[in-house]
């Protein structure tokens, strides 16, 4: 088994109940993992009555879902209303994933894993959609979908909140050997409660998580591709070899 990073330590900030997979990764290339959330998933204001109420309503032709947390409320939702199954379009291979665990099969996933390539890749309109997706999200699905000449329904599925990091948490992440992002609203949790990473190597999961920290005033920031954690693992792993 390939030790690449053996003796660096790795700061996850994906929320607790999310991060196994990313660990795992990491500690089968030699780094040393340590689990520091930043952000914890929770119900939307609404307890989740909007997307029951939409799937309850006239059946969309489509239902795009954009991450797996987006996923998981659906499947819920579907579960408690006794809802058909819909067609599903999801944002990448670990939401597909994640849609497939849990019963449902995915007819579109982008070859770029974010909203820009999800767009790209759907079928021209017209049609109904709905789109499952976080409290606080880029409008670049619906509004490109509209664009498309879809019928676009946004439902808030769940939103995300700042977790709480303890002193000991923050020491640990500060002399830590590299940190990873995979989401805007990770990074700035993250400098919000610890401070910004400029003695460490950045990881980020994908352009629009590399803009909010490189806007933050960090130069040099490692960006997987394609938009996945293993990517960011195998991105981080060139690094450490200098290619």
């Amino acid at each position: 088994m390939s030790q690449q990073l053996a003796g660096w330590t790795v700061v996850v900030t994906r929320p607790a109940d999310q991060a196994d997979a990313f660990v795992s990764a990491l500690v089968a290339v030699g780094a040393e993992p340590l689990v520091v959330p930043t952000l914890a998933i929770g119900a939307p204001e609404d307890g989740g009555a909007a997307l029951r109420s939409a799937l309850l309503g006239s059946p969309f032709d489509w239902v795009v879902v954009t991450s797996a947390n987006g996923a998981r409320r659906l499947r819920s939702a579907l579960d408690e209303t006794g809802a058909a199954s819909p067609r599903v379009a999801a944002v990448g291979p670990r939401t597909a994933g994640v849609l497939l665990e849990l019963g449902l099969a995915v007819q579109l996933v982008p070859e770029r894993f974010v909203a820009e390539g999800l767009v790209d890749a759907f079928p021209t309109g017209p049609s109904s959609v709905l789109v499952v997706r976080p409290e606080e999200a880029r409008d670049v699905v619906a509004d490109g979908l509209r664009a498309k000449g879809h019928a676009v329904t946004e439902v808030v599925a769940y939103r995300t909140v700042a977790a709480p990091v303890s002193g000991e948490q923050a020491a640990v992440a500060r002399s830590a050997d590299v940190v990873t992002f995979a989401s805007p609203l990770s990074y700035r949790a993250y400098v919000d409660a610890i401070g910004l990473p400029t003695d460490q190597i950045v990881v980020s999961i994908g352009p629009v998580t590399s803009a909010a920290i490189t806007d933050s005033g960090i130069e040099e920031v490692l960006e997987a591709d394609p938009h996945t954690t293993d990517a960011m693992v195998e991105v981080l792993c060139r690094h450490r070899d200098g290619s």
